[in-house]
């Protein structure tokens, strides 16, 4: 369970973050099966479903992590595009 949860849980995210394929997921964690992450991907849907407060939490914090860390690449190829542009009219 120390490893099998924490995949599962990335497995629901790139699904509902990215809307990955399913075998698009499973090639990233390592060539695993389509149905493993459709599987994985419901326990953890059920668990959520189920008023798992600490899954929930854990998951929120992920959330606004990968909001975050989106947040600042975003803004640093922002920087980039607009330093570029300068130097190229230079």
């Amino acid at each position: 369970a120390e490893i099998v949860t924490p995949r599962q849980v990335v497995m629901y995210l790139c699904r509902e973050i990215t809307d990955t394929p399913y075998k698009a997921i499973g090639i990233l964690l390592g060539n695993r099966d389509h149905s493993t992450i459709i599987n994985g991907d419901g326990k953890v849907r059920k668990q959520l479903q189920a008023n798992d407060g600490s899954l929930k939490n854990n998951i929120d914090i992920i959330r606004k992590k990968t909001k975050l860390i989106n947040t600042c690449v975003d803004m640093l190829i922002s920087c980039f595009l607009y330093n570029r542009k300068k130097l190229i009219s230079i």
